[in-house]
C-alpha cells in the first residue's frame, strides 16, 4: 500500500509539473487531502517554492469539489455557455457541452 501511495503522489506531481511547471500553490481537494501519508509525499515532491493547500482555504469543501464542478457544467448548459476552454481540453472550438433529457 505504501508504494501505491507514493505511486500517486508521484503522479500527480508529474502531471502537475507537466501542465503547470510554475506552479507555486495548489489546491488539494477530495479524499486524499485526508491521508497524511500521501499529504507527506506531495509535501515531499514538491519544493518548497509550491505552497499545498486545502479548497477549503477557497472556502470550498475539498469533498463538494466534484459536485461543484458538475453545477458548473450543468449551468454552462442551460445557460448555453461554451465549456470546454481550450487551454484546459485542447479544443480547436468552443462547444456547449451536455444534453437535457427529460422524463414523462
Amino acid at each position: 500500500m505504501r508504494t501505491l501511495v507514493f505511486y500517486t503522489a508521484q503522479t500527480i506531481f508529474d502531471a502537475t509539473k507537466q501542465a503547470a511547471p510554475a506552479i507555486h500553490h495548489l489546491y488539494i481537494c477530495g479524499g486524499g487531502i485526508r491521508n497524511p501519508v500521501l499529504m507527506y509525499d506531495l509535501e515531499t515532491l514538491f519544493s518548497p517554492d509550491t505552497k499545498l493547500h486545502s479548497t477549503a482555504k477557497l472556502h470550498l469543501d475539498p469533498q463538494w469539489v466534484e459536485a461543484a464542478a458538475f453545477a458548473w457544467l450543468a449551468a454552462c448548459w442551460c445557460n448555453q455557455v461554451p465549456s470546454n476552454p481550450h487551454h484546459a481540453t485542447g479544443a480547436h472550438s468552443h462547444r456547449i457541452l451536455g444534453s437535457g433529457h427529460y422524463g414523462n
